[in-house]
């Protein structure tokens, strides 16, 4: 206010300035405008991190298919990574146990057959789990 003063700088008023805003926001802002989203349809549910104690409030038709195998795959190899193998700070987790000998290697779990009729060396692997069993 002190360098504003001294050189007259005009200001405009508190009314006029939200005049102004008034003007350029003539519409609610927490209002959606349909018409700017032709093909946005309102979802009937939506989504949220998974919680047992919130487990009334997600629609589970199938509890064997709620999880899709992926997720399933991601959950087991997060349980091999911090389970406590020994009582003590350090001692957790697959990473560890292969680092001490207990186990030579640790893959997470991957979808799909393990076998397949056409050989690796000539067609491929058909997946990662049917890569790791053919070595």
């Amino acid at each position: 206010c002190y360098y504003t003063d001294r050189r007259n700088k005009s200001m405009g008023s508190v009314q006029n300035y939200f005049r102004r805003i008034k003007k350029w926001m003539s519409q609610n802002p927490m209002v959606l405008d349909k018409s700017a989203f032709p093909n946005l349809q309102e979802s009937d549910c939506y989504t949220g991190p998974f919680s047992r104690a919130r487990i009334h409030h997600f629609i589970i038709n199938n509890k064997d298919t709620f999880f899709s195998n992926a997720t399933r795959s991601r959950i087991v190899y997060h349980m091999l990574q911090h389970t406590k193998y020994e009582n003590g700070i350090s001692k957790v987790g697959i990473c560890k146990l292969i680092n001490n000998g207990s186990y030579i290697a640790a893959f997470p779990p991957h979808e799909g057959a393990y076998k397949s009729n056409q050989p690796i060396k000539t067609h491929g692997p058909q997946n990662n789990r049917h890569l790791l069993y053919e070595r």
